[in-house]
């Protein structure tokens, strides 16, 4: 059997549906898609359901892409946000703001004017959330929830952060807090990219998406005839300028996260400074291109940060490969004109699935970039379909 077999088999079981809530789990409108079918993750995930769609567009799932995203603006519509995941005890945190990546995928293919009418004002409605609650004094936006601390939840927060993260263990419950909360919304957990600062880092990849959806509403705004088109292209020049003061480095010459109440840039070079280039931000596409090459590339793909000193061991770190920073890398790549290196990303992750599966006979979650082994780092590591087939989906058509 090849991955493309296993695939077709067994994706139905990953597709659910309870259109009443039940217990933990919210009722969504339509089927959706969970990253692993079976396993512990038995929810409809905010990010992971962009990067399952990329793959379900071009291998015929069209329609399943549009109930993922039609779900989507339901929760949106419903809490104000899209949280984490489809459970009650995912609503204190968001995740990186891809939805209306996913509303731009499909359009493109269906170009269906009312379909893309229905999704407008809630794609605005997600961008307020993101501008009342998590912005920072410098205009720029931050992952983290900072009211979680004195909460029920905060108290659960800190009993697992504590002991999790490399240099919790002595630390207050307020950094604890916010540390995880950070982590969490981000869905980089765990890493090192925002020290033990959480909420006072401005992420390059959640101010590139912003960038990128006040960008795409200018494009909805004029084709819908809304009359908004210059409201977001200012947003969008305004974001820039402040990226650009304050997110790049011109020592490195490519954004990194910056640290605002410090005025200072992450020490962790990792693989958000692609992001930039995958959506639409073309500020000097060589510098990132070259470290791609030299630090994040390795023999299975891209890893996640640049090996250094800063590594814990963690999961989003150095070795680690992980589907969505694979179609990141590659979209970046094209957008800079690499079309050579692009081709490199995609034929090492293809491998990499390929080989890992004439071993095990499933497709997984992260694998080793330096062996191309499965990966069990922080928790075993649970047979994936989700993000890591849609990747593989999208690389292969």
């Amino acid at each position: 059997m090849t991955v493309l077999e296993f695939i077709d088999k067994n994706f139905p079981l990953s597709i659910l549906e309870n259109k009443e809530d039940l217990e933990n789990r919210f009722g969504l409108p339509y089927p959706y898609t969970v990253p692993s079918p079976g396993d512990i993750f038995d929810c409809m995930f905010y990010w992971d359901t962009h990067f399952t769609n990329v793959g379900l567009i071009p291998s015929g799932r069209m329609q399943q892409a549009i109930y993922n995203t039609d779900n989507i603006r339901y929760m949106i519509q419903r809490f104000g946000y899209m949280p984490n995941g489809t459970k009650a005890h995912f609503l204190e945190k968001s995740q990186p703001p891809v939805y209306y990546r996913m509303v731009a995928d499909i359009f493109e293919v269906t170009q269906d004017i009312a379909w893309l009418e229905s999704h407008y004002d809630t794609i605005a409605k997600e961008y307020d959330y993101w501008m009342t609650q998590r912005l920072a004094p410098n205009g720029l936006n931050y992952y983290g929830n900072k009211k979680l601390v004195d909460s029920e939840e905060g108290e659960g927060l800190y009993a697992y952060w504590r002991t999790r993260m490399p240099g919790l263990q002595q630390a207050g419950k307020e950094q604890t807090v916010n540390v995880g909360s950070t982590l969490g919304e981000s869905g980089w957990d765990c890493c090192y990219r925002f020290e033990l600062c959480g909420p006072d880092y401005n992420p390059v990849d959640l101010n590139a998406l912003l960038y990128g959806l006040e960008t795409a509403m200018a494009k909805f705004s004029s084709i819908l005839k809304k009359g908004e088109d210059s409201l977001w292209r200012d947003r969008a020049a305004n974001r820039k300028e402040k990226m650009d003061k304050w997110l790049f480095s011109k020592e490195k010459g490519f954004y990194m996260d910056w640290n605002y109440a410090e005025n200072r840039h992450s020490p962790v070079v990792s693989a958000a400074s692609l992001y930039p280039l995958y959506l639409g931000l073309h500020h000097n596409p060589d510098a990132i291109m070259a470290v791609l090459e030299k630090e994040l590339l390795l023999p299975y793909g891209v890893t996640c940060t640049k090996k250094s000193d800063l590594n814990f061991g963690m999961q989003w770190e150095y070795p680690n490969i992980w589907a969505p920073l694979q179609y990141v890398a590659y979209m970046a790549c094209q957008n800079a004109g690499r079309t050579d290196l692009a081709q490199t990303i995609s034929s090492r992750y293809k491998s990499l699935l390929e080989s890992n599966f004439a071993k095990t006979g499933k497709l997984w979650e992260k694998y080793d970039g330096n062996t191309g082994e499965v990966v069990s780092a922080e928790y075993s590591a649970p047979p994936m379909m989700g993000w890591t087939a849609g990747v593989y989906l999208a690389f292969l058509t």
